[in-house]
């Protein structure tokens, strides 16, 4: 799945170790333009995050697991793209290239 927003808050690293080796997880909010259901807690283990402020697009995966008969569910990133704002371009400026020589003056 996918959505576009605007992060909002970066949480704090979670670091850890399995024998499997060293782990870590960050968590980051997107809100999006929506009037309901607009935010987006996306977890992110073991990969960069963007920064606070900037508009992206988030791709991500659901999982869902239970434990002890509750269910929890996840949305984990595997990629996002930073959009860059588009800077509108100066109107150009008409300079007209033809000379009149005919002038009074």
């Amino acid at each position: 799945m996918e959505v576009t927003g605007k992060v909002i808050k970066v949480l704090e690293k979670i670091e850890g170790t399995t024998p499997k080796g060293d782990w870590w997880k960050q968590t980051f909010i997107v809100k999006t333009e929506a009037e309901y259901n607009n935010l987006y807690p996306i977890d992110a283990f073991k990969k960069e995050v963007p920064q606070e402020g900037e508009q992206v697009t988030v791709y991500f995966n659901i999982d869902a697991r239970e434990w002890e008969g509750r269910y929890f569910t996840n949305l984990s990133l595997w990629k996002y793209d930073v959009i860059t704002p588009q800077i509108s371009a100066p109107a150009p400026t008409l300079v007209s290239s033809s000379v009149n020589d005919d002038l009074p003056f």
